[in-house]
């Protein structure tokens, strides 16, 4: 009797558990636009219906395959206590196979596949039967750490865990109408919710992605409680986390960073970054309230999830300060940091994020996952707000930045997304797989981007072949079908078939493009205002394709079968420039045509270097469709120069494509005007007649060799020190910058020559650099960041060695951060393979000594000779136990290698200090600080100059915790120029071991 009447409670458990989801299910939004759920939305042929064929077919099988091999759903085994192997990976390994299972859901919606069904049901029975008593289920903890489960969330990722395996449950209950990972993925949210919310913890996740996933449980179970909990840890960010919600004080945040030296070697770079990234300082959109919110900041990926989150409340609930925060920090993004391909994340501040205004180098980050979250945000703006201008950058996102991420064929992946590249490959699979998995969840998605509904209205924000099925307000089911090549041709026909006559608004976006603009602010223009008309028709009447102000033409009848709608999007090729401030792309030009952004790559462009040619404004342009190339696509061609000036004919294919082939360089902004004349970045500078002074004159007069001196080594050569900006959470108020150093009265006399007497920077003549894709007079701003934001050693090394000759003096410099002496830069003579970046750097020089007229044409005519060596390099190497040891030799075959190159035996030689932390130094920078001295004492004719004493105290520098980079002290940067310029300088006074002047 027991049994039974136990039996009966579970089964009515049950079928209330099941009568609770299914009265939940799609639960609408109080305001704005709701979607048109993918299931309803079936792709076929075209552009996507291609890509979800090789999704289902290639790339799904391959992730999960990728992810069983690498221990992702043994680990669950182990937590259910059935694998006695190890447990693999990090913290957030569970959501990857969250992401990956999620992605297998949407396509098998759309694809009759029994293999992969029971595939994915076998993998979901190991992941419940790891689930704990109380619904926890992330198996890192249950396994090695259960008495630590929600310990150190800002850093341990269990949030994002959490709200992975919520989506694909909710994408489970859809698919499956069952309902057990779904009451599974209940029980993990209760658990949280006894922990976390009013009266109980407050604290959130680092990482978001909760908060958009409870939205979604809400949705399909109709339990409020998962909304609320998603509104708490909304509005629990920027505030001091406890038991309590109480503000954060900002002075709180430490000045100085812990060292770390009683830990092993072993432990300290991971101490020191987890200590770096406890730090509330932006990364993790954490550092005030979000609605006080209004600019993008930190940890890209972590801001797209957190802003789709808050337009999700902000449709949900009342929330309009949620709304307003998110206009600003939208306006912030479109207008200021968003490149053309509508990638996102420059991270300038070594958090995969979002940058200062306007700075948007093309040798970037733009990681995939950031541009798929950006995808998903524009995509809830445009719910929320209802205006075509979201979708337009949905779209741009969507087609350029998000594809890019993933190869052709379904099975390579990029976890970056640089608009120019030396060359890149893409990986069959990345370790650190969070990227390769969002790729999988998003593709099959794009149906549910397609349309919209409001109230009478059905939307169309995507065009692509297919049909959709949706019911209108009146209860009248309706059928939209597409037919089109978008986004190769313009021409879109809507056919609609109502069950029965059916009043409602048809709403087609027109996209930005196709008005004249390739994005909905002024960071981009297309060259010329002037736009063909856009062409609608209504039954083979024209009618007209003005949209009306929400960027939509609202087409209002009453609907019966076979109503054919054609619109035509004309497709020209379209110049695009960028704003002004984004000093990257000045003088340059990028080529659009309808949505997709365009890339010169090398493969199409033979014999070349595409970073260096140019593509003249009146060079005419054309298009033409190649179905056998790339899985089918139009590419532009038209008449350029190379670095040489000669003609060439150019090809760009879309930017999506590139990598798909032999690896070779990339760029999506090119030369206007040949590279030797092409306009330098706009540096507020004095006219020419000011800059040159009579020892400018005499030395432009003479006709001497040019003397060169190449400067090489990583991220502190390549220059950090802040020149101006003074933002107070990045920038500590400007303290420590090279503005406000040179107005300290006792200083100001150390920096008079870099101002003239207007305060504008000088731009000597006399003295030119190249560096990347710059090249000019010496002057602020030859640093990584591609603009007039930072300084490195060049300033003011190029200001001493300028002053001590009469003959021109020409700047190499060759750098990239991250890199080390035992592998990147390695040198032939150290055996093993040479390293990429030694080639690299002889790369560039070669490359600026050979087109030295040509760049410079005021010094054709003139000889040159390699006059000095400088080298500032190490963190790497200090960092690798292994490296230490062998340092100073491979940094006397360095030099020797170089000497060879360059037939020049005796060639000065100055080596900087790894001088950051200052004097006191143990552990490995005590040790490293020897082996660079000692191989600088085995170099013959070479100088070890002493830097550590420039250290200035990191509470008055710009980047208070970065010591690594000298805390972006400009001061430092100075001195340390002005150490290494008069190193040689003392080299070159003194005669070379053969008794022979070295000048």
């Amino acid at each position: 009797m027991r049994k039974y009447l136990a039996t009966i409670i579970i089964n009515a458990v049950v079928a209330l558990s099941l009568m609770s989801i299914a009265a939940g299910a799609d639960v609408l939004p109080n305001r704005g636009l709701y979607e048109v759920s993918h299931e309803r939305v079936e792709l076929r042929g075209g552009f996507w219906g291609q890509r979800l064929d090789t999704h289902h077919e290639v790339t799904v099988p391959h992730a999960l395959s990728c992810l069983e091999h690498d221990g992702h759903v043994t680990n669950f085994d182990k937590a259910a206590g059935v694998f006695d192997g190890p447990l693999r990976g990090h913290h957030a390994f569970d959501s990857d196979i969250h992401k990956a299972m999620e992605g297998a859901m949407y396509s098998l919606q759309h694809h009759d596949d029994s293999q992969l069904r029971k595939r994915v049901e076998g993998i979901l029975d190991r992941i419940l039967a790891a689930q704990q008593k109380d619904g926890f289920l992330i198996s890192y903890y249950i396994v090695r750490d259960p008495d630590k489960r929600w310990e150190n969330l800002r850093l341990e990722h269990q949030m994002y865990n959490a709200g992975h395996f919520f989506e694909m449950a909710v994408e489970h209950h859809r698919l499956t109408g069952k309902s057990n990972v779904l009451n599974a993925a209940k029980r993990f949210a209760d658990h949280i919710d006894s922990v976390f919310g009013p009266g109980k913890r407050y604290d959130v996740g680092g990482h978001e992605e909760v908060e958009l996933a409870l939205v979604k449980l809400y949705r399909a179970t109709g339990e409020r409680r998962y909304l609320e909990l998603s509104r708490f840890f909304l509005d629990e960010r920027g505030h001091a986390h406890g038991f309590e919600r109480k503000a954060f004080d900002p002075d709180t945040i430490p000045t100085e960073l812990p060292t770390f030296d009683d830990l092993p070697a072993s432990e300290r770079s991971q101490a020191r970054r987890r200590a770096r990234n406890s730090i509330r300082n932006g990364r993790m959109q954490d550092h005030k309230p979000l609605v006080e919110q209004t600019e993008a900041v930190g940890h890209a990926v972590r801001a797209g999830y957190i802003y789709s989150a808050m337009a999700d409340i902000a449709r949900f609930m009342d929330a309009p300060d949620y709304e307003r925060a998110l206009d600003s920090i939208w306006q912030d993004v479109v207008a200021r940091k968003m490149y053309v391909t509508g990638g996102v994340g420059t991270a300038q501040y070594g958090d995969e994020g979002f940058g200062d205004p306007y700075l948007l180098p093309n040798r970037t980050y733009c990681e995939s996952c950031a541009n798929i979250a950006h995808v998903l945000w524009q995509h809830r703006m445009n719910l929320l707000k209802g205006h075509a201008k979201y979708a337009d950058v949905m779209e741009l996102a969507l087609y350029n930045g998000a594809i890019s991420g993933i190869s052709i064929a379904g099975n390579a992946f990029f976890y970056q997304n640089p608009l120019e590249s030396r060359g890149g490959r893409r990986s069959s699979w990345i370790g650190l797989a969070c990227c390769p998995t969002n790729l999988t969840r998003i593709i099959p998605q794009v149906g549910g981007l397609t349309y919209a509904q409001g109230k009478n209205r059905l939307y169309v924000n995507l065009f692509a072949s297919g049909d959709v099925s949706v019911k209108m307000d009146d209860g009248v089911k309706v059928k939209l079908a597409q037919k089109t090549d978008y986004p190769w041709d313009g021409h879109v026909k809507l056919t609609v078939t109502p069950e029965q006559v059916s009043d409602f608004d048809l709403c087609l976006r027109i996209p930005g493009w196709a008005l004249g603009r390739p994005v909905p602010s002024d960071l981009y223009r297309f060259a010329e205002g002037k736009v063909a008309a856009v062409g609608l028709k209504l039954n083979g009447k024209t009618i007209d394709a003005t949209p009306e102000e929400d960027g939509y033409v609202h087409l209002k009848r009453s609907w019966k079968a076979a109503d054919v709608v054609e619109l035509d999007l004309p497709m020209p090729i379209r110049r695009v420039y960028a704003h002004e401030k984004v000093l990257a792309d000045q003088g340059k030009v990028a080529l659009m045509r309808g949505p997709i952004t365009y890339c010169l790559e090398a493969v199409d462009n033979p014999n070349v270097d595409v970073l260096s040619v140019a593509l003249p404004r009146e060079a005419e342009l054309h298009a033409e469709h190649r179905d056998q190339l790339l899985g089918g696509v139009t590419v532009l061609q038209g008449k350029g120069l190379d670095d040489r000036q000669r003609p060439v004919t150019l090809t760009t294919v879309p930017y999506y494509s590139w990598a798909n082939r032999e690896k070779g360089a990339m760029t999506v902004w090119i030369n206007e005007a040949p590279i030797a004349s092409a306009a330098l970045p706009a540096t507020s500078s004095p006219t020419r007649a000011q800059q040159v002074d009579q020892s400018t004159l005499l030395k432009q007069a003479g006709k001497s060799p040019i003397k060169v001196f190449i400067l090489a080594g990583q991220s502190n050569m390549e220059g950090q020190g802040v020149v101006s900006m003074d933002h107070p959470r990045y920038y500590n108020s400007g303290k420590g910058n090279l503005v406000n150093t040179m107005k300290e009265p006792n200083k100001a006399h150390l920096y008079k020559h870099l101002k003239n007497e207007k305060g504008d920077w000088v731009v000597r003549d006399d003295v030119k650099i190249t560096f990347r894709d710059r090249s000019g007079g010496l002057t602020i701003g030859y640093t990584g960041y591609g603009g007039s934001s930072h300084i490195g050693p060049e300033l003011q090394l190029g200001h001493v060695v300028g002053d001590y000759f009469k003959e021109p003096v020409l700047l190499i410099k060759t750098a990239w951060g991250g890199k080390s002496l035992f592998k990147d830069f390695r040198p032939p003579s150290s055996g093993g393979e040479v390293g990429e970046f030694y080639k690299l750097m002889l790369k560039d020089i070669h490359k600026a000594l050979d087109s030295m007229a040509e760049t410079f044409p005021d010094l054709a005519g003139r000889k040159y000779e390699i006059t000095g060596f400088v080298w500032m390099q190490g963190w790497n190497d200090m960092c690798d136990t292994k490296a230490i040891p062998e340092y100073d030799k491979n940094l006397i075959n360095l030099v020797k290698d170089l000497r060879k190159e360059f037939k020049r035996p005796y060639l000065p030689v100055v080596i900087g200090e790894l001088g950051n932390g200052g004097p006191e130094a143990s552990g490995n920078m005590a040790a490293f600080r020897k082996a660079q001295k000692k191989g600088a004492e085995g170099i013959d004719n070479a100088v070890f100059v002493i830097t550590h004493g420039f250290w200035r105290d990191p509470r008055q520098s710009p980047n208070v915790n970065h010591g690594h980079h000298w805390c972006g002290n400009a001061e430092s940067y100075f001195l340390i120029g002005d150490a290494l310029g008069k190193g040689m300088i003392r080299l070159l006074k003194q005669k070379n071991s053969r008794g022979k002047d070295s000048r």
